[in-house]
This record gives structure tokens, C-alpha cells and sequence, in this order.
């Protein structure tokens, strides 16, 4: 269904379901956190994102490094919404996986979506339980050049 909101990989329902969607965040923040991790650099240039992180767990995890532009707007022509403009927050403009492999230190290159201002984006950088898709961990930071 859409919208659909999933959280932690264990709780999904409608996206418009804004009471269950405060509930569900509300619970996994007051879950204990078992891992860390911090982002060290989210450098431009050469139109790639040059990514450094430090992370510790106990678990079996991946880390996903997401660039994400912080908004936009759709002006609509056609269909149910035509003429209507549409606001976007919080847009993947790039993903990676990385399986640390029981690294504590990771780093990598992701490319730059072209266009995307350092200004209007940030870095957002998860680790994922790699059975069941919960979110152990996750941090954010702007991106320099």
C-alpha cells in the first residue's frame, strides 16, 4: 500500500497512520543502543563522495551510506495532482552497502548525483541488521568540498 511506513524492519502500516508512526519511533528510541557509528568525512570532489566511518557492534550488520538532498519541489501536469505542486523532503539521491566484514574502520567513494548542491544534501550512514533490517545505529553530517 502507499504510502507505506516501515520502522526498524519490524513495524509497518499506512503512512498516513501518523499516531502509530509516533508510537513505533517512540519505542525504538527507547530501545538500548547495542552499536554506534560516526561519520569521520563526507568530502566532494572529482564528482564523487569520498566517505570515511567508524563503527562498533555486536552483530551481524551492514552500513548503508545514503546522500540525501534535503528538499524539492514537482510542479504536476498531468494525473490526479495535475497542477499541483508537490514538496520532497529527505530524497535519496545515492545508496551504497557495505558489509564491514569485522572492519571497525571503513571508508569508500560513492558518485555525486550531478546537479546536487553540497549546500542543499547531507550524508546519512545506517548500520542495518543484516537477518532482520533493523536499524542499529545511524548519524549524519553536511558534506564539504
Amino acid at each position: 500500500y502507499t504510502p507505506e511506513i516501515v520502522v526498524n524492519g519490524r513495524n509497518e502500516f499506512v503512512g498516513s497512520n501518523e499516531p502509530a508512526l509516533r508510537q513505533a519511533i517512540d519505542h525504538g528510541l527507547k530501545e538500548a543502543a547495542g552499536a554506534r557509528v560516526r561519520l569521520t568525512q563526507a568530502k566532494v570532489g572529482g564528482g564523487q563522495l569520498a566517505w570515511q566511518a567508524a563503527m562498533q557492534t555486536n552483530g551481524a550488520a551492514e552500513m548503508v551510506i545514503a546522500v540525501v538532498e534535503d528538499s524539492a519541489r514537482t510542479q504536476v501536469g498531468g494525473g490526479e495532482n495535475r497542477n499541483k505542486t508537490l514538496r520532497h523532503v529527505q530524497i535519496v539521491r545515492g545508496l551504497q552497502t557495505v558489509s564491514p566484514d569485522g572492519r571497525k574502520d571503513m571508508h569508500g567513494d560513492i558518485p555525486w548525483p550531478r546537479g546536487l548542491s553540497t549546500a542543499d544534501a547531507e550524508v546519512i550512514v545506517f548500520l542495518q541488521d543484516r537477518d532482520n533490517g533493523k536499524i542499529l545505529a545511524a548519524t549524519s553530517a553536511a558534506v564539504t568540498q
